[in-house]
């Protein structure tokens, strides 16, 4: 398993739509199993949150490296997936 730390503004994102962005994260990655341990009352206190990853190791460390890409694309205003992806289904 990993687990990473990101910045608890990004959770929201990172969630995306009714859980798209993690989905696609997921599918990406293989299937990865990624959990994001977060609440309302933990976002407004702590400065992170934790994010684990479970999965064989290519699959974790793929999921990874997307989240962090994806954690990199927030900080300058932008997505990388499709806006269906994030905005869900029409």
């Amino acid at each position: 398993m990993i687990k990473m730390l990101i910045p608890n503004n990004f959770v929201t994102k990172l969630i995306g739509a009714k859980g798209g962005m993690v989905r696609e994260i997921a599918k990406k990655s293989m299937g990865a199993q990624i959990k994001i341990l977060s609440d309302r009352k933990s976002e407004r206190e702590l400065q992170e949150c934790v994010v684990t990853i479970a999965g064989t190791l290519a699959n974790r460390q793929d999921a990874a490296c997307l989240i962090m890409e994806q954690i990199e694309k927030f900080k300058i205003g932008g997505y990388d997936f499709d806006q269906k992806v994030l905005n869900g289904p029409e």
